[in-house]
């Protein structure tokens, strides 16, 4: 019995201490978009409308999606890939002004992903993206 109670301290032990880590993770992310965001390196504005910058917006949106994946929260993704895209200059930051491209993309990420959490971020893309149409 004492190595059942020893166990289930241990487990929750480890469980606070995920929670810490997570909560770290968080901080760290947002302070490095923070800094891409003022230095106009996430998603800058006035680039050209082209593939290669096109690509480069969906590697961005796939690493938010990884990070949220690590955090276990969509925040990331709304603070730094949704929200933004309101702002007054938001849809200039994007690389194409075809937001039908995006969606496309988002749904085919969304369809190889077999991580459910990953699926949900895909799709919360998807909607914003489709609202933008």
């Amino acid at each position: 019995m004492t190595n059942l109670r020893h166990l289930e301290q241990r487990l929750e032990e480890l469980k606070q201490r995920i929670n810490r880590d997570r909560e770290e993770y968080k901080k760290i992310v947002k302070t490095y978009y923070e800094y891409l965001d003022r230095n106009n390196e996430l998603f800058p504005l006035h680039r050209e409308e082209n593939r290669e910058n096109f690509k480069r917006d969906l590697i961005e949106y796939d690493k938010l999606v990884t990070h949220c994946l690590r955090a276990d929260d969509t925040e990331l993704l709304y603070t730094f890939g949704i929200n933004p895209l309101a702002l007054r200059e938001g849809l200039l930051r994007l690389a194409s002004s075809n937001m039908t491209l995006y969606r496309d993309a988002f749904q085919v990420s969304m369809n190889k992903s077999q991580h459910p959490f990953e699926r949900m971020c895909y799709l919360i893309l998807m909607n914003s993206f489709q609202s933008l149409i």
